[in-house]
């Protein structure tokens, strides 16, 4: 090859080597590289997405707002002797099914401390709800019995008039305070499941403090025209503060407070990570609404939305 040839190759060749050489180099722009992303990188990327902790993180916070219903049970059950006749008499009394709405806060430990799974929860919730009997009140099968014991005049309208009044329903506002645990099974995903329990104090407010119940007892007439024995006392020498007469078909039932625990389960959906829709079910020990009154167990079951906030 002749000097003069190759002078002309290189003179064409290096702008080339150059090229090659820059594009061997350069890194590829971020243009370049959505170009030539592949399915399998999407779902990786979808993937890593999915893994975020969408539930409560370790060291966060949630406040969440609830309503729902609970489901009563009997409040106080007793038998008195209602002498003067010869079988007892049964006083049941219920509390009934109401709404209930409140506030719960939920604290999760630091991560050292499980905080991936666990916290501590802090709530209030308040239902007014009615004590009632099954025994309704019947204002003429009342009158008529009166009538059939031959009870004189103003005492027999007295005595219809304090049945009435102290027939019920009455209504009882009832508070609980409760603190617990709470496990969190699915932090990670967007249905986020949970489950705890704990302990707390419930009170009870009646209006004017009491209430007084009272049932009429009265033996069966055999006969149209036999007289009926009443077991109730006739005259209330109480001024209707109290049960006319210990034995009197009669009970009284004031503002009470008492321990209270639980047990429940939750699932709530992740809008987003800090905002969720939660449904929550709970068996909940009550000591006693009224004093005297009965344990039970009754049932919840709320949803609310839910804020969470923190790390």
């Amino acid at each position: 090859m002749s000097s003069n040839a190759l002078r002309t190759a290189t003179v064409f060749s290096l702008p080339v080597l150059a090229l090659a050489g820059s594009l061997a180099i350069t890194p590829p722009t971020a243009h370049a590289q959505d170009e030539d992303a592949t399915p399998a990188d999407a779902g990786a990327t979808a993937d890593a997405d999915a893994g975020r902790l969408r539930g409560p993180r370790p060291g966060s916070n949630r406040i969440s707002l609830f309503g729902g219903f609970m489901l009563g049970q009997t409040a106080r059950d007793v038998t008195v002797s209602a002498a003067p006749l010869d079988f007892p008499e049964e006083l049941r009394i219920e509390l009934d099914d109401a709404p209930i709405f409140g506030l719960r806060y939920l604290r999760m430990l630091p991560e050292r401390y499980g905080g991936n799974h666990w916290g501590v929860e802090l709530s209030v919730s308040h239902g007014s709800f009615e004590l009632f009997s099954h025994d309704e009140f019947d204002p003429e099968e009342t009158m008529q019995v009166i009538m059939d014991a031959n009870l004189s005049p103003p005492t027999d309208q007295e005595l219809f008039d304090r049945l009435q009044l102290h027939a019920g329903p009455f209504d009882v506002d009832v508070t609980f305070f409760d603190v617990g645990a709470t496990y969190v099974f699915t932090p990670q995903s967007r249905w986020v499941a949970e489950a705890g329990g704990g302990v707390g104090w419930s009170s009870s407010t009646l209006p004017g403090g009491r209430a007084i119940y009272e049932k009429l007892a009265h033996s069966v007439q055999v006969l149209p025209g036999d007289e009926v024995t009443i077991a109730n006392e006739i005259v209330d020498l109480t001024g209707g503060l109290d049960c006319p007469a210990d034995n009197d078909p009669c009970l009284t039932m004031d503002d009470a407070s008492g321990l209270t625990w639980h047990v429940h389960a939750g699932l709530s959906h992740a809008f987003t990570d800090n905002v969720h829709l939660r449904a929550r079910g709970a068996v909940r020990f009550i000591e006693q609404v009224v004093d005297p009154g009965d344990s039970f167990v009754a049932v919840e079951a709320t949803v609310g939305i839910s804020f969470l906030f923190g790390q």
